[in-house]
């Protein structure tokens, strides 16, 4: 199964009006889907963050071992496990660590140790709400 992206930019003027004014965060994007991971990243470097992507959750606990990040956009279904397990795993390493769901998954699961879910396919409207709501 192959996953389809359709991306919509607003247009802004060089000196940013428009957007809305939030502080650079360091986004960790974790996903099993190659093309999901460089879209996110894609989205949020546009918009002026730092964004490292982990392939699968060893590489994500990996990745918060070595780095503290602002949020975190966290697949559910990856090979080796579902976001579940490594939000709980992520919440014992930093309890305050905002973590958002992005899943195709339904019907969607309820987690407590996960901020937000976000449905794919998701706009880059609803990466930049996140992203607000965290700021």
């Amino acid at each position: 199964m192959s996953t389809k992206v359709a991306l919509k930019f607003q247009t802004v003027r060089a000196d940013n009006k428009g957007m809305p004014a939030l502080a650079r965060k360091n986004v960790l994007v974790v996903d099993d889907e190659p093309i999901i991971r460089q879209t996110l990243k894609m989205i949020l470097r546009f918009d002026g963050h730092h964004a490292e992507a982990a392939a699968n959750f060893d590489q994500a606990l990996a990745a918060m071992d070595s780095q503290k990040f602002d949020l975190v956009f966290l697949d559910y279904l990856m090979p080796g496990g579902t976001g579940d397990k490594v939000a709980r795993a992520m919440k014992s390493k930093a309890p305050n660590q905002p973590i958002v769901l992005v899943t195709g998954y339904v019907p969607r699961p309820h987690l407590p140790d996960v901020e937000r879910i976000i449905q794919k396919p998701f706009s880059v409207e609803d990466i930049r709400d996140a992203l607000t709501e965290f700021a």
